[in-house]
């Protein structure tokens, strides 16, 4: 019997799950805080830890949106510590489909960026001072979302940066070539971006780093045999 996933919601015939690994980040995210009394501090951690996740919801959803859009069947939306993922049934989708739904997640961090630069303009218009703790909300939305976008569009493969990098090398040479490459790219992307990584004592992103590499790797491993 397989992991049992947990339901969160519904929307539009789109069912949104955690897996059950998820209950690790709150826990390693707070954990220390609440252990040492500073309540305070673990509370402000887990607000941002949801408002993240929030935004990568809205992302996924742009994923799902954009193929079903294009006419492709979707599955569920799951959340796991390293962040969301939609399920496409788009295996005879095209060089421009691959691009069109790949670039639809950051696409929707941008309107939110640009949604909430445009309230950061008018609250204080209207509510004054009072307006700070509104502000402050604000600023994180925006900063999470700059996060996101900028994140996801690092050209490491299966990242909407690598597709959208495999979509556009696909208008010149074959799918598997192009497979190739990007997952290659992405691997050299990878080894950089552990190195600076480490260099100034991250570990979660060379954690997430290996995981792509290693998901771009079943892909190639798909490719070549297929």
């Amino acid at each position: 019997m397989g992991i049992q996933q947990i339901r969160l919601f519904e929307w539009r015939g789109t069912e949104v799950f955690l897996h059950p690994t998820f209950i690790l980040l709150p826990l390693l995210i707070a954990g220390p805080e609440l252990l040492s009394g500073q309540f305070s501090a673990a509370s402000m951690a887990l607000s941002y830890m949801a408002v993240i996740f929030f935004c990568i919801v809205l992302h996924e959803f742009g994923h799902i949106a954009m193929a079903k859009r294009l006419g492709f069947q979707t599955g569920d939306v799951v959340l796991t510590p390293l962040g969301g993922l939609a399920q496409i049934n788009a295996t005879d989708e095209t060089a421009r489909d691959e691009i069109l739904i790949a670039a639809a997640g950051p696409a929707v961090n941008l309107v939110i960026i640009a949604l909430s630069m445009g309230l950061m303009t008018l609250v204080p218009m209207f509510l004054g001072a009072s307006a700070a703790p509104i502000l402050t909300g604000l600023y994180a939305i925006v900063l999470v979302n700059t996060m996101l976008a900028v994140f996801n569009l690092i050209p490491l493969f299966p990242m909407d940066g690598g597709r959208i990098w495999r979509g556009i090398l696909r208008f010149w040479m074959a799918p598997a070539k192009a497979t190739r490459i990007a997952v290659y790219t992405g691997w050299a992307i990878a080894a950089v971006i552990t190195v600076l990584a480490l260099m100034i004592g991250n570990l979660i992103i060379p954690m997430i780093a290996a995981f792509m590499c290693f998901i771009g790797y079943q892909e190639l491993d798909r490719v070549k045999r297929g």
